[in-house]
């Protein structure tokens, strides 16, 4: 049986809202808004009153949520004015995120969008990711991403906003608004929680509320099931790694034969397939389409 304890950072017995159904749970509910909000406002800036009409869109949990994991958004919000707002909780750092990030930024920035619209009607699309592994293009806890002139910095357009958020660089010490915030989300721990929400009446909502989430039996399933699943997918992405060097070794040693690189893509997907693996990891790892693995 496969050992999961620690997978993630933590044990799946234990509360933390890096567990990505306990964080859609707490943020997407439309009874938390003003949790979504306060978060919201630290991190991008928008005050507060500017976010009181925000529509949380996916807000339904269904009980098979984590079979259902295929790059789909953990939060979106659509403001008054049209903006947009999608949150992402990443628990792993791989080598293709920033490249996704910008593709799952591109369909939500045209998504509704007709043939037939003028361009105008595009609205700015911020996205957020709040990462449990180190991020490796700044020291800061928090990095912000925009369209700017290389030297002058002037902004094209402030259509994109991207922001990283490195939860493996708070200190437990001398925080800052957003870091009490992150390390909320962060910490495993009950008392750290209980002493962040005693002075933030929005936190101490939130922690409640997260009480009200651990004593409820069904909901502990489901939390549990999300983290295996995650190890799962964490352990298929090191199976598919592995399968692909040994495979690339053998084909190094069998000089003059001649196996094509698309051959050798298509046996791989093929180990991959029979170990049930989700297709989308496979078309990560193989760089061929989901078309032609569903054809396989």
């Amino acid at each position: 049986m496969q050992d999961y304890i620690n997978c993630l950072g933590y044990d799946k017995t234990q509360l933390t809202l890096r567990n990505d159904y306990a964080f859609k749970w707490l943020f997407g509910k439309e009874e938390n808004k003003d949790i979504l909000i306060a978060l919201l406002s630290i991190i991008t800036g928008i005050k507060k009153e500017d976010l009181q009409e925000i529509t949380v869109e996916n807000t339904y949990l269904s009980k098979q949520h984590y079979t259902e994991k295929t790059g789909i958004l953990d939060i979106k919000a659509v403001l008054k004015n049209g903006k947009r707002i999608s949150i992402e909780m990443q628990n792993k750092w791989q080598t293709d995120y920033a490249k996704r990030v910008l593709f799952y930024w591109s369909k939500r920035y045209i998504e509704n969008f007709k043939q037939s619209q003028a361009y105008r009607n595009l609205n700015k699309t911020i996205l957020i990711t709040l990462l449990n592994e180190r991020f490796p293009y700044s020291d800061k806890v928090h990095s912000i991403y925009k369209l700017l002139e290389e030297k002058e910095h002037t902004p094209l357009d402030d259509i994109l906003e991207i922001h990283f958020l490195d939860m493996t660089k708070i200190q437990e010490y001398d925080l800052s608004e957003l870091e009490k915030w992150l390390l909320f989300i962060k910490t495993t721990k009950d008392e750290v929680r209980e002493m962040l929400a005693e002075k933030d009446k929005t936190m101490k909502k939130a922690n409640e509320a997260l009480g009200r989430f651990w004593s409820n039996k069904e909901e502990r399933e489901k939390y549990e099931a999300e983290f295996r699943y995650e190890c799962d997918m964490a352990s298929l992405r090191e199976d598919g790694i592995d399968i692909g060097m040994r495979k690339g070794i053998g084909i190094g040693r069998q000089e003059g034969i001649g196996i094509g690189r698309q051959d050798e893509k298509i046996y791989i997907a093929k180990n991959m397939i029979n170990k049930h693996m989700d297709i989308n990891l496979i078309s990560q790892l193989t760089d061929l389409s989901v078309d032609d693995i569903m054809r396989l």
